[in-house]
């Protein structure tokens, strides 16, 4: 069977014959027409004497995630050319610039210029997934933000965009990535420091460290029976129905009465204290399915409950007052 080589592969490798190439590369951004396309930290280049592994970590696509694909190809250097020999397939690369830390090459005849970057070795204490289930962090720095919910060892909340994705500590070599269902969300190295976590540029330099959120209301808050009496924007009057919803919580799941029928969910509160996330979303072989997208609490008191929630760009604040408990 004849072997394919991965695009990502293919536009990774252009450099000069005296160019040292031992090492971890990631694939950084790809340039066509003046348009850049980033990767997001999903492929590994690692170079070894004349072999060349590529590594893909996890499958988004498929959400499995705590996976890694390697694939073992012999290489050879040609004065501005690299060669790469896999079964019968030969590939040709040309170089276009060359640091210390950074590569640009494109395939023999295309217009695309890829860029991929040395890791540098990380110094510090390995990260693990114990370190971050069941936690809350605020993750910023300049563009980069990120509220991060670590619900359980396989479910991530974040709020800063209000998705749901699986998650892993994929580990290669000496490198632990946060990694997670979500194609944007960039596989970012972590390690450990002064028992903070610290998110790592290719070059080994601090780009976030990961600050703990303090917890501002437990489950227990919530228990009882809560009556809709406002909402914003009110519905209209199409039917004789009673469009108020009734929520019954207890620790662990709600149930939403409306229209005449009863809905049941899991849910779990993040670890702030501020949003109501499905518990039942999303699944290994759903990782984008969210039957119920979740519920930021504007205000908790003894006997009112605000809650706001999002619809496609569209958003509902909606008000309840305790009718007792369950």
């Amino acid at each position: 069977m004849r072997k394919i080589i991965p695009l990502f592969l293919l536009i990774a490798f252009g450099c000069q014959s005296n160019m040292k190439l031992d090492g971890i590369w990631e694939m950084d951004y790809t340039v066509n027409k003046s348009k850049v396309l980033y990767s997001h930290g999903t492929t590994l280049l690692d170079f070894s004497s004349d072999s060349l592994f590529f590594v893909q970590i996890g499958n988004t696509e498929s959400g499995l995630i705590d996976t890694i694909i390697i694939e073992d190809n012999y290489y050879e250097v040609r004065d501005s050319t690299i060669r790469i020999i896999a079964s019968n397939d030969t590939i040709n690369l040309i170089f276009h610039s060359i640091t210390l830390d950074s590569i640009a090459f494109s395939i023999d005849g295309s217009e695309e210029i890829s860029v991929a970057k040395k890791l540098t070795p990380l110094k510090g204490v390995r990260v693990n997934q114990k370190d971050l289930v069941g936690k809350g962090f605020e993750v910023l720095n300049g563009e980069f933000y990120h509220k991060l919910d670590f619900v359980n060892d396989t479910i991530l909340f974040d709020g800063g965009y209000h998705s749901f994705s699986n998650w892993s500590i994929t580990t290669y070599k000496d490198f632990d990535f946060l990694n997670t269902t979500d194609w944007f969300f960039p596989k970012i190295p972590l390690i450990k420091r002064n028992d903070s976590i610290v998110a790592l540029t290719n070059k080994g330099q601090d780009l976030a460290t990961f600050k703990s959120l303090i917890a501002q209301r437990t489950k227990s808050e919530f228990i009882g029976k809560w009556l809709e009496y406002d909402r914003e924007p009110k519905l209209p009057l199409i039917s004789k129905l009673d469009t108020a919803q009734t929520l019954y919580i207890t620790t662990d799941s709600i149930k939403m009465q409306r229209f005449g029928k009863i809905r049941n969910y899991v849910f779990e509160l993040n670890n702030e204290g501020t949003v109501i996330h499905f518990a039942n979303t999303p699944s290994p072989s759903k990782p984008f399915w969210n039957p119920r997208t979740p519920m930021e609490i504007i205000e908790l008191t003894s006997d009112e409950l605000t809650l706001l929630e999002r619809h496609r760009g569209d958003s509902t604040i909606i008000k309840y007052k305790k009718a007792g408990n369950i």
